[in-house]
């Protein structure tokens, strides 16, 4: 729970309250609405939880019916309450399959398999291992991409400098979670990812040169793990070159992780946060002003008082 996205953390709870009301229906659409999160961001939680061992998700084929809420850590026999999903319109991931010796044998057979195989591993420059053409034919037989689109992710990864095949796959999954199908659109997802590289850099007054690794990672996780279109994040770059006069990755994710755990998602939100903080900067109480105004050099000085008489006494003696 400690490590778990504040995101998540409401809608584990927000389970567990239903999960009392045994005859209430429930929807991925109904949650996404309450919350005013993408039915991606509710499967996202409920994959997170699935994984911490808190919940068990129902599926029929290719689609969530139904969320159980597990006991933890302590083991119970006793069957847990369900969350009924009556309208299945989320399509969520296949888990990812492990095919036989014999399955792989009859899939690589395929024609065009054959080729795809061959063709990868000239890309990677090496021969596959059993478990590298496992995760290829996932991603032909599960995911359902096409051999051509296969081609493509592979070539477009390894021009990223990554042949690692745990690499590849995260990009597969992430065009799979987008519903990209074909080459024409990874290609235009690509070109987006490109943009958007460049235009933040552009925002910082950094130009000539691609991002680093780890500018990279700051930026996907702005774009997929908090959701933020592009104009939100060039609003946190531009706040930061304001702040303090220099471009800081690390500054403009502190901004935009404090807008994404205050649930604000668009420019507009910002904007509005702006204002709520500048109004209640001005009902601020001022502190009460001190009794006597400030002096200065020449007032700040005790008075003296002289007899004039006695002086003049005194010089004519």
């Amino acid at each position: 729970m400690p490590r778990a996205n504040g995101d998540y953390v409401k809608i584990y709870l927000f389970l567990l309250r239903y999960a009392s009301e045994l005859n209430s229906d429930l929807s991925i659409c109904k949650i996404a609405d309450i919350f005013d999160y993408t039915e991606k961001d509710i499967i996202r939680a409920l994959r997170y939880w699935e994984q911490a061992g808190l919940l068990l998700l129902d599926f029929e084929e290719t689609k969530l019916t139904g969320i159980s809420l597990n006991d933890y850590p302590k083991k119970s026999t006793e069957p847990t309450p369900k969350v009924k999903v009556p309208e299945p319109v989320v399509t969520v991931q296949k888990e990812k399959k492990t095919y036989t010796a014999k399955e792989l044998e009859k899939l690589s057979q395929e024609k065009d398999l054959c080729q795809l195989l061959y063709i990868v591993q000239k890309y990677l420059g090496k021969s596959l291992s059993p478990t590298e053409t496992n995760t290829i034919l996932y991603f032909y037989d599960t995911l359902k991409f096409s051999a051509d689109l296969i081609e493509y992710l592979v070539e477009y990864c390894v021009s990223k400098e990554h042949k690692n095949m745990r690499y590849i796959e995260k990009v597969a999954l992430s065009w799979s979670d987008k519903n990209i199908t074909t080459v024409k659109e990874a290609k235009k997802l690509s070109a987006v990812h490109t943009n958007t590289f460049s235009q933040v850099l552009g925002a910082f007054g950094i130009l000539g040169r691609a991002p680093g690794e780890s500018e990279k990672a700051f930026i996907v996780k702005w774009t997929n793990e908090y959701g933020f279109d592009l104009d939100i994040i060039i609003e946190a770059c531009n706040r930061t070159i304001e702040k303090i006069h220099q471009p800081s990755f690390e500054y403009a994710d502190s901004i935009l992780k404090k807008w994404n755990d205050s649930g604000i998602k668009g420019i507009e939100e910002v904007k509005l946060s702006d204002q709520e903080w500048t109004k209640q900067q001005k009902a601020r109480k001022p502190k009460d002003l001190q009794k006597s105004s400030k002096v200065n050099n020449f007032t700040g000085f005790s008075q003296r008082t002289y007899d004039y008489a006695e002086l003049e006494k005194q010089l004519l003696k």
